[in-house]
């Protein structure tokens, strides 16, 4: 189980210490601070339990062991702010503040930042760490392109950061004199960023009270003491910097580099409130059970033996059980897996709304049971209201973040459900950061899945020995295999082609060949044949056993003729163009080439202005093997082209445009013979009179068409374009879909487009290393979704679907007029 619900000893013992000092220390709290009228005195009144809970080891048990502190897992951190909240939540919340004040140095985990923590790990005195993000106005929508995103500057003079902007909600950013916490690790964008999406301006600058004595005075201050209806012994004020200039060390994230340290703090601050709910609950609970078990309200039994209120009862407890149990289990999660970070972090999510959201539920249940009673400002109940109802707009609103972040997550077309709980059940590739641990439960799945022929699961594999290759190499073993061992390898395949070596290693069998045997067939040296041929041994490329080399089922499919010439082509024409990179770029600064342009990298490397139509050759067995955007299980024929074919808007169910001798074509027509409506190929009019020449017999009409000209067939079910886009810069790409949207008829004709939709999350080896030869020889490139939906649009057409096939690269884009 992901969880063992029975406390270790470790465990055990942080709840009986929390529980202790809860007894002890925060029990009386309220009484004391309540004695003062102003919300900031009563948070400054707070300062000596602060100061026991530092003593005690409660802050330098928020920083983990490696960087000094004491910490341990998540879970026990959420057991102690279960106790402690439970008991006493405004007081608890300033020491947790602290530890969320922390976190982004925690997760960042930097040498050169540890003094930093230093006065957090003395166990002396009162210092008060704060995340500084919120300001007056909301911050929900900071990441969102095109909006103001922060307010708060960062501007880099000489070694200096000079930073200015207003603040608000940061818990303990004031610290205990109001001049400034310990630390505040403030969120801010710079006044230079590099592009115009928000994260990459986002920076996170540490501000230490040293930093602001050395200030001129204003430079930090305190414009108001927000007075709150919950934690009423906090500090979350409205604060200022002005022209706060802090030296360049001290700058946590640099820009572009913030927003995932962001997000990731308030992940897992995210499970800490789902505790604090489940504290507030427990409280809730203990203080209506002791009521509806001692009150009878005049009757001839105890409240709890009525009906109704052992209803209001047994919800309360089903629920606190439930919240406890997905906190703990999120807890766990974000730690240890199993699934993918965002499988993970959707816990975390779920931990804080669902408990948050169901604290403030409880408290009103409870007040149910007692009634009247509960407006008794002596009793609990309203205190708990109050503190429950910030936890569902703490650290990021319910509804205008948590939520919307879980919806985004939802979207992603690599969304995994049930991640989470038993692992990435779609063979999803856990990257080299990832545990060697998480990597090997994955090849485990996959291997089953293998094992039952399951689609996807062959690629799966091979995506995850991959990483498991990456998270175990260390930096001198991946030189000696990508700079010299496959660079070799690929030199030793070109070889053996022109010697014939696959061939004859196939036509031997299982007998294979001796070396001398080999030499005598190939006419290479016997000495030399062996060198290259233990390299080749060595890769598994071929086997070397009783005395003699023998093909595998790879070099035994590398020996037909159609990938003989896709090798050599390869090596001969695409090596030179990848090996002028680094010297290509450094001559263009570093920049794209023109889309389509006659001077890029293979024009470079090959001395020519000539353009890269022996692509065409390369292109025909990339896709071999793999499965048709129309195979079963790929893109729905039947659901999405021939249900609802209307043969009285046009008798023509299929054109594909520029699909060159009709291979998609013809198989999509032998494959649905039982159709409605006419099949057509397009395609200029040389390719087409070739197609006309054939003798071969046809299933499909055959039309001379140029995709740069306007669609003669008008209102068709559907037209395909098969890798016609990727050929073309966005410009020219534009001009063809221009061409092909005023033969489409509204709501009904769709255009299917099948190309690679590069992922941006976790792009795959196949999408990657496409783009990188469609950068090499045709200055053009490999989209992203986002760049597909931009293109589509300028052309007036809307995305409906992006269907995938496992372990096919190309994708099928189902699109329609807007």
């Amino acid at each position: 189980m992901p969880v063992d619900f029975q406390l270790s000893p470790s465990e055990a013992g942080i709840r009986n210490a929390a529980a202790g000092f809860a007894a002890t220390v925060l029990k009386d709290a309220k009484k004391d601070y309540s004695k003062f009228a102003e919300h900031h005195q009563r948070f400054q009144s707070t300062k000596p339990i602060y100061e026991k809970a530092v003593q005690g080891g409660l802050i330098k048990g928020q920083v983990p062991v490696h960087l000094g502190g004491t910490g341990g897992s998540l879970v026990e951190a959420a057991i102690l702010v279960e106790e402690m909240y439970a008991v006493e939540p405004s007081a608890s919340l300033t020491i947790f503040a602290t530890g969320l004040g922390l976190t982004p140095l925690v997760l960042t985990g930097k040498p050169e930042h540890k003094e930093f923590l230093a006065p957090f790990l003395s166990g002396e005195g009162a210092p008060l760490a704060s995340l500084v993000f919120s300001e007056p106005g909301g911050v929900a929508n900071f990441l969102e392109k095109g909006a103001p995103g922060l307010n708060t500057t960062a501007e880099q003079v000489g070694d200096e950061w000079v930073i200015n902007g207003e603040k608000l909600w940061a818990t303990n950013s004031a610290g205990w004199d109001f001049g400034g916490a310990d630390l505040q690790c403030v969120v801010c964008r710079t006044t230079s960023p590099s592009s115009d999406e928000p994260a990459d301006a986002l920076m996170i600058i540490m501000v230490t009270t040293e930093d602001v004595k050395r200030n001129n005075p204003g430079a930090f201050s305190v414009l108001r003491h927000v007075s709150t209806a919950g934690h009423t012994a906090c500090s979350g004020p409205h604060i200022k910097y002005t022209n706060m200039r802090v030296p360049a060390k001290n700058v946590l994230c640099a820009a572009g580099t913030a927003a995932p340290i962001v997000l990731g703090s308030f992940d897992l601050s995210a499970v800490l409130v789902g505790a604090m709910g489940v504290g507030i609950m427990r409280a809730a609970f203990d203080a209506a059970l002791e009521f509806a078990k001692g009150d009878n309200r005049r009757g001839a039994v105890p409240l709890l033996e009525r009906q109704a209120v052992a209803d209001l009862m047994i919800n309360i407890k089903m629920q606190t059980e439930a919240c406890r149990a997905l906190t703990w289990k999120a807890a766990n999660s974000i730690q240890n897996g199993p699934g993918d970070y965002n499988a993970r972090r959707e816990l975390a999510l779920s931990a804080k709304v669902y408990c948050s959201d169901a604290a403030v539920k409880a408290c009103v249940e409870a007040i149910n049971v007692v009634g009247v009673n509960a407006y008794d400002a002596d009793r609990p109940f309203a205190d708990l209201l109050n503190n429950a109802m910030v936890l569902p707009i703490f650290d990021g609103g319910n509804v205008g973040i948590r939520r919307r972040h879980m919806q985004e997550l939802m979207l992603s077309k690599d969304y995994d459900a049930w991640a989470s709980t038993y692992g990435p059940s779609k063979y999803q590739l856990i990257m080299a950061s990832s545990s060697v641990s998480s990597i090997l439960e994955g090849i485990s799945s996959a291997g089953n899945a293998f094992g039952e022929n399951e689609a996807g699961s062959r690629e799966a594999l091979i995506d995850y020995s991959r990483a498991l290759i990456a998270a175990l190499e260390i930096p001198s073993e991946f030189i000696q295999r990508s700079f010299w061992a496959e660079p070799a390898m690929s030199a030793n395949i070109r070889i053996a082609l022109d010697v014939k070596l696959f061939q004859h290693l196939k036509e031997a069998g299982n007998a294979g060949l001796s070396a001398s045997a080999l030499s005598e067939k190939t006419g290479v040296d016997v000495d030399l044949l062996q060198r290259l041929t233990r390299h080749l041994v060595a890769m598994y490329l071929i086997t070397y056993h009783d005395g003699a080399f023998h093909a595998t089922t790879l070099s035994n499919g590398l020996a037909e003729e159609n990938y003989q010439h896709s090798l050599s082509f390869c090596y001969d024409t695409g090596r030179p163009s990848f090996n002028g990179f680094p010297e290509f770029f450094k001559k263009t600064e570093y920049q794209s080439p023109s889309l389509g342009s006659l001077d890029g990298p293979f024009q470079d490397a090959h001395k020519t202005q000539l353009p890269f139509f022996e692509w065409l050759t390369f292109m025909s067995v990339y896709q071999a093997g793999k499965a048709n955007w129309y195979d079963p299980g790929f893109y729905p024929v039947s659901e999405r082209m021939i249900t609802g074919f209307d043969a009285s808007s046009s008798d023509v169910l299929l054109v594909d445009v520029g699909g060159g001798r009709g291979h998609d074509v013809a198989a999509f027509a032998a494959q649905y013979e039982s159709r409605p409506g006419r099949v057509i190929l397009q395609d200029r009019e040389p390719v087409i009179a070739g197609v006309m020449a054939s003798s071969e017999e046809r299933f499909f009409e055959a039309q001379a068409h140029d995709f740069f000209t306007p669609q003669p067939i008008k209102a068709a079910r559907a037209y395909s374009l098969h890798s016609i886009l990727h050929d073309w810069g966005d410009d020219e790409g534009v001009k063809i879909l221009e061409n092909l949207v005023p033969a489409l008829k509204k709501g009904y004709s769709r255009v299917l487009l099948n190309e690679i939709v590069v992922s941006e999350e976790k792009p795959t080896i196949a999408a990657t290393s496409m783009d990188m030869m469609m950068l090499a020889h045709f200055s053009v490139r490999e989209r992203t979704e986002a760049e597909w939906k931009a293109i589509l649009a300028k052309a007036g057409l809307n995305i409906v679907n992006i269907y995938t096939y496992p372990g096919v690269a190309e994708s099928l884009i189902e699109a329609e007029l807007a």
